[in-house]
Formats: structure tokens, C-alpha cells, sequence
């Protein structure tokens, strides 16, 4: 696995100046959207505070919820649309997909 990925968030991680924090969540945003080849990533590695697409296990089915979610720093799960607590157990995550 290449490095390139890791290397352009802590390029745009140490920006500096006012636009450093919206340059930071465009990379994370554009680095997210080129990892395709393995789009789900395991639950324990989800980032906090952004709007996610969430897989769950449901009648030992996976499932994909229809609505993105966010894990705030408490780490529980929100609704993303809502704003309202979310009562479950995401076992993988990935950037949203456009149109979601």
C-alpha cells in the first residue's frame, strides 16, 4: 500500500493561515474519495465529527443505512440529517457517496 494517501493529509494538515482547517477536510474529503478500491473501512477507524456511510449487521445480515451518520466526541452515533442520537452498532464505514 502506497504511502501517497497518508503523505497528502499531513501535507494539508499543517497548513497554515485561516483556510488551514478547509484545507485539511478537502484532502481528507478528496483522499477518502480515491480509496475506492477498498471503499468500507473497519468501525474502529472511523473519523469523529464528519457525515459517514455506515454498514450494520441486522438479523446477522449486513446492511447499509440510508441516511449518513456522524460520531460525535463523546463517540456515540447521529443521525447526520437529523441531528438526533443513533441508536446502533456500525461495524464499517466509508466517505458518503455523492447523491446519497
Amino acid at each position: 500500500m502506497s504511502k501517497h494517501w497518508i503523505e497528502d493529509i499531513e501535507e494539508n494538515f499543517v497548513a497554515r493561515g485561516d483556510r488551514g482547517t478547509e484545507r485539511a477536510d478537502r484532502a481528507f474529503h478528496d483522499v477518502m474519495l480515491r480509496r475506492r478500491s477498498s471503499p468500507w473501512h473497519p468501525i474502529w477507524m472511523a473519523p469523529r465529527n464528519r457525515d459517514l456511510e455506515l454498514r450494520v449487521v441486522e438479523e446477522r445480515e449486513t446492511t447499509t443505512l440510508p441516511f449518513r451518520c456522524r460520531q460525535v466526541n463523546e463517540g456515540e452515533w447521529i443521525n447526520g440529517d437529523r441531528g438526533v442520537r443513533a441508536t446502533i452498532r456500525p461495524v464499517s464505514w466509508r466517505v458518503g457517496q455523492h447523491g446519497m
